[in-house]
């Protein structure tokens, strides 16, 4: 069991460390969005659950400015889509790690799914193409956001009228009450990981003097 555990650990240590490569970079939607108004807050980001084994998450639809059908989807489910009335919905049982969620565009056409974006793998909003937005909830810009919170804004933008950083095509807002949400930042999962590992260490010594 000890083995286990410190293999575990230092597992986890080394895919934490190598989360930097993937960290996020800061930003603002602009004073024109109007679901949400002017938020400072992250673009590119992975999105991670920080709690106990099966939280269950408030997954709320705030509201939306697009023509298209846009959906979003939690643990493989379609949660809301921009036909929907805004509201909210109690997912039970959702694993800590890289959340499990996906927007879903039909942009304009037939096919329900034309383009996506999940977690773990968002576009940049430079590029002519979808894409979400993460923000705290901070309306203050000046280059310092948080980046780990109980309640998250997920802002999608579906690129309708162009390649605008229009990021109120669908805004979702999860909510949790026993962890956090929180967005890797370099230093910040490194350390992380290195404590981990530190952790592992430690373990292996005791291993050896038991």
């Amino acid at each position: 069991m000890k083995k286990v555990l410190v293999k575990a650990l230092a597992a986890a240590g080394l895919a934490l460390t190598a989360l930097t490569s993937q960290a996020a970079f800061v930003g603002s939607t602009p004073a024109s969005n109007d679901v949400i108004g002017i938020k400072e807050g992250w673009f590119d980001a992975d999105l991670y659950l920080i709690a106990g084994a099966l939280t269950n998450i408030t997954v709320e639809f705030i509201g939306k400015e697009a023509s298209y059908t846009n959906r979003f989807y939690l643990n493989n489910a379609q949660i809301f889509t921009t036909g929907s009335v805004p509201g909210s919905s109690s997912i039970v049982g959702v694993n800590p790690g890289l959340i499990n969620f996906a927007f879903f565009s039909n942009l304009g056409g037939a096919n329900p799914f034309a383009a996506s974006v999940t977690n773990g793998n968002n576009q940049s909003p430079l590029t002519d193409f979808v894409n979400y937005f993460v923000t705290f909830d901070d309306s203050v810009v000046n280059g310092i956001t948080p980046s780990s919170g109980s309640t998250v804004l997920l802002a999608f933008d579906d690129t309708g009228a162009g390649p605008d950083d229009n990021h109120d095509d669908m805004v979702i807002r999860l909510t949790i009450t026993n962890g956090s949400f929180g967005v890797p930042e370099p230093g910040t999962m490194a350390l992380l990981g290195a404590g981990l590992l530190g952790v592992a260490g430690l373990a292996r010594r005791r291993q050896r003097a038991a």
